[in-house]
């Protein structure tokens, strides 16, 4: 029963472990979503206040010589390591790589399909990527498609901001792994603490029962069996044909041992006279059952 209660507490635990490690996979990736979002709010704000006469680079896809300097500032500021500017139509600008700003293509003719999403919702897009297998990239990695908003409120470009997520993936894992460990000790404890408790009252019990067990079958004085498992004996061996004869044996004036000595000489002689009438018949030709009173 025992080992029972104890499988049952380690699958409980278990078992908690692995919700936990399921839920903060969840709430890992949403938190990344978040922070992707945030960093690439606030550096796509940050750049529209930065790049002087931005319409006129979306327009045109020919950087300034001032533009060029702010957009090497920038590009790698904080988590974000890299980012491409796009029109109101979804067409590719610019892209902050070195050789990008240096020697411009102009406005591209091909329209992207998530710049055009974002360009009509004026909603935020963001994907999240694995880099370990890109060259120049983290090892996990977001891009946000954000819309540039003019003074009225239309929208006069979309930037993608490619954001380093991959501190914050092991920062959440990290939390949420110990949160972890904590709560399935906690919960071990809670079910270890009343098993154990079972677990005391069960071997007691047993042990009780163990003792009754002893008691209703032998003298507890002297170890001999007493008249009740002396007949159980009998009568089985009786019923097997093994019983040839029986002996009887009377320890004379033990009573005024009792009564001259008192109890406590009396039971120490009842244990000394013990060994002397437990027979046992080594040779096995016989059977030999005493019971003491």
């Amino acid at each position: 029963m025992t080992r029972l209660f104890a499988l049952a507490v380690t699958a409980a635990t278990i078992a908690i472990w692995f919700l936990i490690n399921a839920l903060s996979s969840y709430y890992v990736e949403r938190a990344i979503f978040k922070d992707a979002a945030e960093k690439a709010m606030h550096w796509g704000s940050y750049m529209s206040e930065r790049v002087p006469e931005l319409e006129q680079l979306v327009a045109t896809g020919v950087p300034s010589q001032e533009q060029v300097k702010v957009i090497r500032q920038i590009r790698s500021l904080g988590d974000v390591f890299r980012f491409k500017l796009f029109d109101s139509e979804g067409r590719l600008v610019i892209i902050s790589d070195e050789n990008s700003i240096t020697h411009p293509a102009g406005v591209s003719t091909k329209h992207d399909p998530e710049p055009q999403i974002v360009a009509d919702t004026h909603e935020t897009i963001i994907a999240v990527h694995d880099g370990t297998q890109k060259e120049g990239r983290p090892d996990l990695y977001a891009e946000a498609y954000l819309p540039l908003l003019g003074g009225q409120g239309e929208t006069t470009g979309i930037i993608e901001v490619y954001v380093d997520v991959s501190g914050t993936q092991t920062f959440y894992k990290d939390s949420f792994q110990k949160f972890g460990l904590i709560v399935s000790a906690v919960c071990a404890l809670l079910f270890l603490l009343p098993t154990a408790g079972f677990a005391v009252q069960y071997r007691m019990a047993h042990r009780s029962m163990g003792e009754v067990e002893y008691l209703s079958r032998y003298d507890p004085l002297t170890g001999l069996t007493n008249r009740a498992e002396f007949l159980r004996r009998a009568e089985r061996l009786y019923a097997e044909g093994k019983l040839s004869s029986l002996l009887f044996i009377d320890a004379d004036k033990f009573k005024s041992i009792n009564d001259t000595h008192g109890h406590a000489v009396g039971d120490g002689v009842s244990v000394a006279t013990r060994p002397h009438i437990n027979v046992a018949d080594r040779s096995k030709r016989h059977r030999c059952t005493v019971w003491w009173r």
